[in-house]
């Protein structure tokens, strides 16, 4: 299933938001790994490309280190329904 709006089409996914801030930070991928208590292996694999996705709890310690929220906006609720 596909995104549903071009606004959706164009928001990053978790994962390039999460590459995007190691890229950004400057750091060791040995530093954050150490400092956020991931793997370093695991978190290699996910930069280099050779893992598309991290468990939930990994990517929340990520998340949490790079001083990174995710926000939902607020749907408009259809009135198809009212009529």
């Amino acid at each position: 299933m596909g995104p549903s709006t071009k606004q959706e089409a164009n928001t990053p996914t978790l994962a390039a938001i999460l590459r995007d801030a190691v890229r950004r930070s400057g750091l060791s991928v040995y530093k954050i790994a150490k400092d956020s208590g991931v793997d370093q292996s695991t978190l290699n694999k996910f930069l280099n490309g050779g893992r598309d996705n991290l468990r939930l709890d990994i990517a929340d310690r990520l998340f949490r280190y790079f001083g990174l929220r995710v926000v939902t906006a607020a749907k408009s609720k259809s009135t198809s329904r009212d009529a």
